[in-house]
């Protein structure tokens, strides 16, 4: 990884321009069109507001069209969330380029004006840029081409064995399903190919590229590799029987075999967001068929009751296990967020009572576990549901003092609103969170006030300094927060 620790911020210079990427065509589109009115869109005074934070990004912050997550007040230091990036590296989880692209798009289908359809298109060829050959994204695109010869990109490596012939880079082919980078950047193509009408063959090329070897990754039990580099061979993968507690359990760290099977991150539920939006883009019947085949999966890795959750990791019996050194084997309540996210959608999707069977059985351990705080721990003890916590020394502990720092062990972690979503369901109601693209801007991390710092907060250049840092969040939040197109809600 090519990491560096943080750097003291520069003084400021004034804007530097790089930007839009060169070589992207751009559309004949309609010219701008105001919202008509509150009722048919976002107020006009939010909307230029946030115009003017999203053309600093456009004009200045770029980087081939691409996006990474912070930018020091003067540009010249760029930052992701495990610190600085090298000049030319461009970021594929959101905020990053998914995200911002995506606000991009959100502000066209409110505007309608061209600029912010061009901005997309360069992120878009950046995004395709860094498509690997196995199908997917890693964490980051380096767009410099001395660098690019390091990685079996689809736009400059032939085929699997001339990236074979490439050493010195064991990630050279490592597109990954974690964190939703694979997911987000499969969708923000498909959004930018509706959004502009299909005009360039490149993306849909990319997108069936994409989405057929990702089929080919799918195990046989409906799991899914976090790394599409190193799919493991499917004869290992039975067809999913039922999870069971393990007779034992090390405290101590276990080290995971590579064949683990991943619940965590949302892994599972961000592959069936994606495949459930691409099939209806495309119409394609195998796609709907790989996504009740993760929701089986799902099904399957259940924990047993009481404890109707899900763990982050399993091993090849759907046995909780240990994942990283802050991961116990032990309910998990985020991932089991997240899985009813996914059970709620296909039961939508699919009108089959099993999914939400399953959603609501978790969804009733999630009431039950929640702590006289008023929120949740990450983890709970299997067999006794009790609170379990890792400490600064990677200790297993009940105490909830001098914990790992930097992963949260406490938190609502959304939970409320998965609650909501299930009684709403479950009183026969269709939540239009599961219509539209939002899904393709997360993980992006909320300030809370996006909106507000839009408006009042921006300096004539459109900059938010935000801990001494120009933020893509604040951005992508500040557009997410002027909602959604009325047709993109199925209203």
């Amino acid at each position: 990884m090519r990491f560096f620790g943080w750097a003291s911020m520069a003084p400021d210079k004034g804007l530097r321009a790089v930007g839009l990427a060169a070589g992207i065509a751009l559309f004949v589109l309609p010219t701008r069109v105001e919202p008509a009115s509150a009722a048919a869109g976002p107020d006009p005074n939010s909307v230029a507001a946030v115009e003017k934070i999203a053309d600093l990004f456009a004009k200045h912050l770029a980087i081939g069209g691409g996006f990474v997550y912070a930018y020091s007040p003067d540009f010249s230091i760029h930052r992701s969330e495990s610190g600085k990036v090298e000049d030319g590296v461009v970021w594929n989880q959101p905020p990053g380029t998914p995200g911002v692209g995506g606000a991009f798009l959100r502000l066209y289908e409110f505007t309608k004006d061209p600029r912010w359809m061009a901005a997309a298109a360069a992120a878009a060829r950046v995004t395709m840029d860094g498509q690997l050959l196995s199908g997917g994204w890693y964490n980051f695109t380096d767009t410099a081409a001395s660098a690019r010869a390091r990685w079996c990109y689809r736009t400059t490596v032939a085929n699997d064995d001339a990236c074979e012939r490439i050493d010195g880079n064991k990630e050279r082919n490592n597109g990954t399903l974690d964190d939703n980078i694979t997911q987000s950047n499969l969708g923000f193509l498909i959004w930018y190919d509706e959004a502009s009408q299909g005009r360039d063959p490149a993306v849909k090329d990319a997108i069936k590229y994409g989405l057929d070897r990702l089929l080919e990754a799918q195990y046989p039990n409906g799991a899914w590799p976090v790394f599409l580099g190193r799919v493991f061979p499917h004869r290992l993968f039975a067809a999913a029987w039922r999870a069971r507690l393990p007779a034992t359990w090390s405290r101590e760290w276990v080290k995971p075999p590579g064949s683990a099977l991943v619940v965590n991150d949302q892994l599972i539920r961000d592959v069936i967001r994606l495949l459930l939006t691409a099939e209806r883009y495309t119409k394609r019947q195998d796609l709907l068929a790989a996504a009740r085949r993760s929701g089986e999966f799902l099904l399957a890795s259940q924990l047993p009751g009481p404890q109707r959750g899900w763990a982050q990791t399993y091993n090849l019996d759907l046995e909780p296990i240990w994942g990283r050194k802050f991961e116990p084997p032990a309910v998990a309540s985020r991932e089991t967020a997240g899985a009813i996210q996914a059970l709620l959608q296909l039961y939508l999707r699919t009108g089959e009572q099993r999914y939400l069977t399953g959603a609501t059985e978790a969804a009733e351990w999630l009431r039950k576990s929640r702590r006289p705080s008023g929120d949740w721990t990450r983890f709970y003890e299997l067999g006794s549901n009790r609170p379990l916590f890792v400490g600064r020394d990677n200790k297993l502990t009940y105490d909830d003092r001098d914990l790992h720092k930097g992963y949260g062990l406490a938190g609502e972690f959304g939970i409320p609103e998965v609650l909501n979503l299930v009684d709403k369901v479950v009183a026969g109601e269709r939540p239009d969170v599961f219509n539209g693209w939002d899904w393709v801007f997360e993980p992006t991390p909320s300030h809370g006030d996006e909106l507000r710092l839009a408006t009042s907060q921006a300096d004539k250049d459109g900059r938010i300094i935000e801990d001494g840092w120009i933020q893509s969040s604040t951005l992508v939040q500040a557009v997410r927060a002027l909602g959604r197109p009325v047709d993109e809600r199925g209203e």
